[in-house]
């Protein structure tokens, strides 16, 4: 009933693509010797009399049970099929049956049904119908409780009575999408939109205040899709409104829906005054750094640059400005301007209070690394683990925020800086508590350890590479950098090529999944890389081992 265009093959294809596991089922309507046998048994005929019939009939609905009960019925009450008492039989006119559309059958056999339905059923179904196939029973308590509709429950038992909804312990469902679209064809097209809008600000009002779960995602999806109509009326200002819009657009993006959130914060913007940066200067920072993530995640790279503007001009201080300028520096590491996002990294920890040298010489790193060692040294894997956890309302706590993507800015741009910046958030940590943002670091850290001549202390790095896998597990933390940063620079020297390969095949999908995907294709290169290294050793391997 859907074809390849609907949004669950997009889905489907997505799911594929990030390696989730899912499984197709296939449900076939009935073949044709099953209908024909149907057909004659429901019309007490011989199944050989009524083959030019059923044959029809599934060419027309491809034998959906559904489609096959709706064609016939309209076939009945217009008496192109009836029974002929003069015959005493069931007598049909094929040439008109061949003409007949079966999309048009359908909806005139559900208009029909519904224009004989209670005044109350009608107004149930053409409300339920506002959303979608099936309907949250908490939904349908609060629109019993408005005013606005009396014999919503009555009208509710008279469809079910019907058969035209479905209901069961948590939901109402239409019996069929087809009963779902005769449904919403009673709203008048041309009040349509404005039926959505005046629905969803009629549970909003009856709601406020109450904590909504599920329920808050349809209410704004009403009023949604009542301001996408181009005859839409741009709505009043209503700071309550806007506030609602912002909170489900953070539930949205916090399950990864960046389009949703996209499209609810896009809403918000239309319920704010002018003064809103003036009167409603909280609500608006919070609207435009989400604004930011999210059109950046979207890739709607101008939408996002926008709204960075807009924080950097009206924020009052650093901290308010802090979301847009880690989505700044995120942006313009997709431009492929590293040296930018250096540079911004550096100003925003600067006006944090902190000291970062424009260069090092090797002398003071390597002096820097055997200090920040030494005290790595000095504490046990327990001592390291049992390190405390830094408050995120601490200022050092986005410190070390912008120094862990300060630090994957600078392998780009500066390399020469990563000791400097990897000492510092293992110093910080150290000192004052361990953050998500600590892990990122100390992998680093690590890698540097790997790599650096004067320093070089493979178990070490693989010690401290191990804390910071310890870290990630203990903040439940799924971050690309990490498994591309740890698995590919520091395990691969201690542990199995193919297990670090397939780890890192791992970052690749989180990375796709979270929409970091510039970080994902740095995993799928490094994944390439240590599959080429291991295929060329046993290949060494086995050319060695066979006899001269």
């Amino acid at each position: 009933e859907i074809n390849q265009e609907h949004a669950v093959f997009t889905l489907m294809a997505e799911l594929d693509l990030c390696g989730v596991p899912s499984t197709t089922m296939r449900l076939a309507g009935l073949n044709e010797c099953d209908l024909n046998a149907m057909l004659a048994d429901s019309i007490r005929a011989f199944p050989r009399t009524t083959k030019s019939l059923s044959r029809i009939v599934y060419q027309k609905t491809n034998g959906n049970p559904y489609f096959v009960k709706a064609f016939l019925k309209s076939l009945v009450d217009r008496h192109i099929l009836n029974y002929s008492l003069r015959e005493r039989r069931w007598v049909w006119d094929l040439r008109r049956i061949s003409s007949e559309d079966i999309t048009t059958n359908v909806l005139y056999f559900l208009s029909q049904r519904m224009s004989a339905l209670t005044e109350s059923a009608q107004t149930a179904l053409k409300v339920l119908s506002c959303f979608g196939i099936k309907v949250r029973k908490s939904i349908v308590s609060h629109l019993i409780a408005t005013s606005r509709y009396p014999d919503f429950q009555a009208g509710l038992d008279d469809a079910n009575e019907e058969r035209l909804l479905e209901k069961s312990s948590l939901e109402y469902r239409f019996a069929h999408d087809r009963v779902r679209e005769a449904s919403h064809n009673i709203i008048p097209v041309d009040i349509r939109a404005q039926f959505h809008f005046d629905l969803g600000i009629l549970l909003f009002s009856t709601t406020r205040g109450q904590e909504l779960g599920e329920d808050a995602f349809a209410i704004a999806d009403l009023i949604n899709r009542g301001m996408q109509s181009p005859s839409s009326k741009l709505p009043a200002p209503n700071e309550d409104i806007a506030d609602f819009f912002v909170l489900v657009a953070t539930k949205a993006l916090e399950r990864a829906d960046h389009v949703a959130g996209l499209s609810y914060l896009k809403l918000t913007r239309l319920f704010l005054p002018q003064d809103h940066w003036l009167n409603h200067y909280y609500l608006s920072i919070r609207l435009f750094c989400l604004l930011a993530n999210a059109a950046y995640s979207c890739g709607r790279l101008d939408d996002a640059n926008d709204a960075i503007q807009n924080v950097l001009k009206e924020g009052q201080s650093i901290e308010d400005k802090l979301d847009v300028y880690y989505v700044l520096v995120t942006l313009l590491m997709s431009s492929k301007r590293a040296e930018d996002a250096y540079s911004v990294c550096h100003e925003v920890l600067s006006q944090l209070d902190e000291n970062i040298p424009a260069s090092c010489d090797a002398q003071e790193l390597a002096a820097l690394l055997r200090k920040t060692n030494n005290v790595l040294n000095t504490m046990s894997d327990s001592e390291l683990l049992g390190m405390k956890n830094m408050d995120s309302s601490d200022r050092l706590y986005s410190v070390l925020r912008f120094y862990s993507i300060m630090v994957v800015v600078a392998f780009f741009s500066k390399p020469q800086m990563m000791p400097f910046l990897t000492s510092r958030i293992v110093q910080i940590s150290i000192a004052h508590g361990v953050c998500k943002h600590s892990v990122r670091g100390f992998v680093q850290y690590a890698a540097v350890l790997c790599s650096c001549k004067a320093m070089k202390d493979i178990p070490g790095a693989c010690r401290i590479g191990r804390m910071a896998m310890a870290f990630a597990k203990q903040f439940n933390l799924s971050d690309p950098h990490i498994y591309y940063g740890y698995f590919g620079f520091v395990a691969c020297h201690t542990e199995p090529l193919q297990a670090c390969a397939d780890m890192i095949r791992q970052g690749f999908i989180i990375g796709m999944q979270v929409g970091d995907i510039s970080t994902a294709f740095f995993n799928a290169i490094q994944h390439i890389r240590l599959v080429s290294i291991y295929i060329l050793l046993m290949t060494k391997m086995g050319t060695a081992a066979q006899p001269k």
